[in-house]
């Protein structure tokens, strides 16, 4: 048991590290090719912040693991909206905040997981079609994300070798790491007597969100509140559109009414945080209170 959860953790910093690559030198080959700064923030940036999640559910779908790609998504979105969030609100609250912008968030992710949680009890899987809508979602979301900023371009002065090293290091680490969460995941998952679906929505998941819990936390700490809120919310909805979007078109994953109870769960969990922000403007201490302990139960109920 001692070798699987040395591996797992393993896995974890290899995918951490080698998202950190990917979408480092992945800038700089935007830059390189003097793509413009925001086009380069809300495709290049929000898809590497994702790789970890991306990589593990694609990795556990093609190996016939479902239920951990599946519940490694949804787990992603309630650790990122309930945990993270709350742990940001609690620490330092925030005013001022951008209400329509909010809201317009808040709407695109509702209508996201509403086709999710439709295809996971109407057709039983999360499949090509739900695949292709998601994905296209994003590209809406990029575009629009992009389109209302400055287009010129920051030049890069990396040379092109070291680029492609770079991102071929990265791409190697989240292979081999994903591997690894995934195998000894569902080792650790079958010892501890854990439902594989309750393990990948707690453990695992926490792994692959580890990176935004940090960020939030690191951002209240230098009162950048309003900026940590702003990044929880763009990456859930990315992690929706694309950690079930990309495996549905690559690997078919079986899904069944648990998938649109677990999106409820997160659909909950934005609610609760975007609400009052959406109404006053403000978030509250109290409403990180909340969302802590709505997921302490929501834990208690996984893994009891």
């Amino acid at each position: 048991m001692r070798d699987e959860i040395l591996r797992f953790l393993l896995g974890l910093g290899l995918v951490t590290l080698g998202g950190d690559s990917f979408v480092g030198y992945g800038v700089s080959l935007a830059r390189k090719l003097r793509l413009p700064a925001a086009a380069v923030g809300a495709t290049v940036v929000a898809v590497g912040t994702s790789l970890p999640e991306i990589v593990v559910a694609v990795s556990a779908a093609a190996g016939g693991n479902d239920h951990m790609a599946a519940g490694s998504a949804l787990g992603s979105a309630i650790y990122n909206a309930a945990l993270a969030g709350g742990l940001l609100l609690l620490l330092r609250p925030a005013a001022g905040l951008g209400r329509r912008d909010l809201l317009k968030r808040l709407l695109f992710f509702l209508l996201a997981a509403g086709f999710t949680a439709f295809s996971a009890v109407k057709t039983g899987t999360l499949g090509v079609g739900l695949g292709i809508v998601l994905l296209s979602m994003f590209a809406v979301y990029a575009l629009t994300s992009a389109g209302g900023a400055r287009t010129s371009a920051t030049a890069c002065d990396e040379r092109p070798e070291l680029i492609a090293v770079g991102l071929a290091v990265g791409a190697a680490a989240l292979y081999l790491g994903s591997g690894l969460v995934v195998d000894n995941g569902i080792f650790l998952a079958h010892g501890l007597g854990i439902p594989e679906r309750a393990a990948a929505l707690t453990f695992v998941a926490l792994g692959t969100a580890l990176p935004d819990i940090a960020a939030a936390v690191a951002a209240a700490v230098r009162r950048q509140p309003a900026l940590a809120l702003g990044n929880i919310v763009g990456a859930n909805i990315i992690n929706l559109l694309l950690v079930i979007g990309i495996p549905a078109v690559i690997a078919p994953m079986d899904a069944d009414f648990a998938v649109a109870r677990d999106m409820a769960v997160a659909a909950l969990a934005m609610l609760a945080l975007l609400i009052p922000p959406i109404i006053t403007g403000k978030t509250y201490r109290w409403q990180g209170a909340a969302l802590l302990i709505g997921f302490g139960l929501f834990m208690a109920m996984n893994l009891v």
